[in-house]
């Protein structure tokens, strides 16, 4: 899924190939750097956890029970798809029909130790029958999830891991990062426009963005903790001395982003519900247009939280979603999502490598990501915007 999602870590634009929901795992490149050179390349990662490795506690047998339980759905075959971040993924057959199954982690969802399972379940249950409804009410633009027997959008498989099912669609499914054509970025602007100027009664299942950065505890405790040794895993001693040398930069980032987040800016911004992680990896280009998948980070928000992303990497987006949507977006909302995406990814990242933790296909991405968000350059402009009166 997102989280995340939820963004650097662009696949080669010239690698995207027709794909399905159920095949979106084709042609994906895992780098941080890419064809896409301007500063929107570092932009584009999800703050989900990396999930290129099969989760060991959940077996094919696992997913197929909760399939049966959860939808009466009995499938004649099973495929783990490594593919994405944020969520595990499987596709599955049933007779002539095909789906494709997330499996989160509840335990990733966790914004800080005062959170729980339950209550990371009910915000992503909350976002997916946001989707769910959206879908349902003839928004061609969501892929939400099946709902169950229950009519619930998720089914636990045990306490920590739960599965959503979804249809297969047909389309044009990218990597993650930036849009390849001017055209895409603006019918994935109409898309957000008509996202945006759904009633919030539509959103009533939907959460408030309260603007906490996941893990910020975590990262926190990282930071008065330099001066001991970290030997939780192959990449831990250079996650301190990075975090180390970037100590007081980071702390002028988390204090400007604070005292934004006060602001009456913030106050008195509108309210809209948004998806949270509109880039090309979570958009299927469809015969009918763009469809976003992957809501599990959608949030009621202001519409910039939808649309850093995009004009960054294209300034002539924000004329038209402001054409299209009779909204003026603001500069410092803007910058306010774009320096939390960073904030984010490095929260989330030192906290993964604080914990045990091994050399996989996985904390190499992580790393990566680290390298990248945990950059002072990329925020000096972000923070004088966010200062200015």
């Amino acid at each position: 899924m997102g989280h995340a999602c939820r963004r650097q870590r662009l696949g080669d634009a010239s690698a995207r190939v027709p794909l399905t929901l159920t095949e979106c795992e084709a042609k994906l490149d895992w780098m941080f750097t890419s064809a896409h050179t301007s500063e929107a390349a570092g932009t584009a990662a999800t703050y989900a956890r990396r999930v290129f490795t099969r989760p060991p506690e959940v077996s094919d047998s696992m997913v197929r029970d909760v399939l049966s339980r959860g939808w009466a759905l009995d499938v004649d075959r099973l495929e783990y798809a490594a593919v994405g971040f944020g969520s595990h993924h499987w596709r599955a057959f049933a007779e002539a029909t095909q789906y494709f199954i997330t499996v989160d982690d509840l335990d990733t969802k966790l914004r800080d130790h005062s959170d729980s399972r339950p209550a990371a379940l009910e915000r992503l249950e909350a976002a997916l029958i946001f989707a769910a409804d959206l879908q349902s009410s003839g928004c061609g633009f969501a892929v939400g999830p099946t709902r169950g027997i229950r009519d619930q959008a998720t089914e636990s498989l045990d306490e920590r891991f739960v599965c959503a099912l979804y249809p297969h669609v047909a389309g044009e499914s990218g990597t993650f990062g930036g849009y390849e054509h001017a055209t895409e970025r603006t019918a994935v602007a109409d898309v957000l426009a008509a996202l945006h100027a759904q009633p919030r009664r539509q959103a009533s299942t939907l959460l408030v963005d309260d603007h906490s950065i996941p893990s910020r505890d975590e990262l926190v405790n990282a930071l008065h903790d330099l001066d001991s040794e970290w030997s939780t895993g192959p990449f831990a001693a250079s996650t301190r001395a990075r975090l180390a040398q970037h100590r007081e930069e980071l702390a002028v980032a988390l204090e400007a982003y604070d005292r934004f987040v006060e602001s009456e800016t913030v106050r008195g911004a509108a309210r809209v519900p948004t998806h949270g992680e509109p880039h090309r990896g979570n958009v299927i280009m469809t015969p009918e247009g763009p469809a976003l998948i992957d809501w599990d980070t959608a949030l009621v928000a202001p519409p910039e939280r939808d649309l850093w992303s995009l004009v960054l990497e294209d300034e002539s987006v924000r004329g038209h979603y402001e054409s299209t949507s009779k909204r003026t977006l603001d500069d410092q909302l803007l910058a306010l999502y774009q320096l939390w995406w960073d904030l984010c990814e490095v929260a989330l990242f030192v906290a993964d490598f604080r914990r045990p933790h091994t050399l996989t296909a996985d904390t190499e991405a992580a790393w990566a990501g680290l390298q990248t968000h945990l950059d002072p350059d990329r925020w000096d402009n972000l923070i004088s915007l966010l200062h200015r009166r």
